[in-house]
């Protein structure tokens, strides 16, 4: 009977190893979204937004009447779905996710807001690919697109060209406005849309260079132009672009000039991984003004412009170094 305790002893010591590793285990992306929703931010933020709103509002249509600032629109239910919904897309511009998806949720459970199930699902998208939660955020990313119709060829390509017409639009403006992160969040969504997470990285570093940090946006440069899943003619001109950079170097301060790049590589992205009919169409639209390889000179004209002012700056200032 004695000789069988060290048994008994190794084979607990396994039994309690075996539950302290699945206990240590990473969490599932889904788990982790659990632990979020349970977490303190989340519910007491949403319990605040909840109950609060009407009451905000009315604060808020008062205080407009009082400043003789027009018409506030009645609160009701629709008026409350919108603004829970602004309130997310506020949020997430802020990069507060919780706090954004807090309020996609909100919109999801009140039976006013059915019609803005994509939106609500295009914050999670955005939140979700923030926190690194790549399986989550391309399934919000679908549901934001597709919505809960039924899919077919002929559906889903009218879906995705919508989305990224929508999201190309909305992020030209916020760039030409010089709005930084209202266009990240664009940005971003047309990244998930077309499945290539490399433009959220050519996004960062056109927004940081917008900004004046032209370090920041010259390190993010220089490792697009070495990653694979970057388009080669892309980073064979980044390539070329900074190689000329770092020779010379001068300012940077034209936000019209990073809109217009955003909507040539968005151009240039959709054509080639777009549906069929929005790549038709960008085909019958570029023999209207011009082939696609003018576009593209047009693009590095373009991209010349941003490096010239580059140097210019650093004409001014002295040259950076070498790190």
């Amino acid at each position: 009977m004695r000789s069988s305790h060290p048994a008994r002893h190794r084979l607990l010591g396994c039994i309690a190893l075996c539950l302290l590793l699945g206990a240590c285990a990473e969490k599932t992306e889904q788990q982790q979204l659990a632990d979020l929703r349970d977490g303190f931010t989340y519910k007491r933020y949403r319990q605040v937004s909840e109950k609060g709103l009407p009451a905000a509002y009315a604060a808020y249509a008062a205080g407009s009447q009082w400043a003789d600032a027009g018409p506030v629109p009645p609160f009701t239910p629709d008026t409350e779905c919108l603004a829970h919904a602004l309130l997310g897309y506020s949020a997430l511009t802020a990069n507060r996710g919780t706090l954004a998806i807090a309020e996609a949720d909100i919109v999801d459970a009140l039976p006013a807001c059915k019609a803005l199930v994509q939106p609500s699902a295009a914050l999670r998208s955005v939140a979700f690919q923030r926190l690194e939660w790549p399986q989550l955020a391309r399934e919000q990313s679908e549901l934001a697109t597709f919505g809960n119709a039924p899919r077919n060829a002929a559906n889903d390509e009218q879906a995705v060209t919508q989305a990224l017409v929508i999201h190309a639009v909305l992020g030209y403006a916020a760039l030409s406005d010089k709005d930084a992160a209202r266009a990240q969040v664009h940005i971003e969504a047309i990244a998930l849309i077309l499945q290539q997470p490399w433009l959220v990285e050519l996004g960062n570093a056109g927004l940081a260079i917008q900004q004046g940090d032209l370090r920041q946006g010259l390190v993010a440069l220089k490792g697009l132009s070495n990653n694979p899943q970057v388009p080669a003619d892309v980073r064979g001109y980044l390539q070329q672009m900074i190689t000329e950079i770092e020779a010379e170097t001068g300012n940077v301060d034209s936000s019209l000039w990073t809109a217009r790049v955003f909507a040539m590589i968005i151009w240039r992205e959709a054509r080639v991984h777009g549906p069929q009919g929005l790549r038709s169409l960008i085909g019958f639209v570029d023999q209207q003004t011009g082939s696609l390889g003018e576009a593209t000179e047009q693009g590095k004209g373009m991209l010349k412009s941003w490096w010239d002012r580059t140097r210019e700056k650093f004409r001014n200032d002295g040259r950076p170094s070498d790190d």
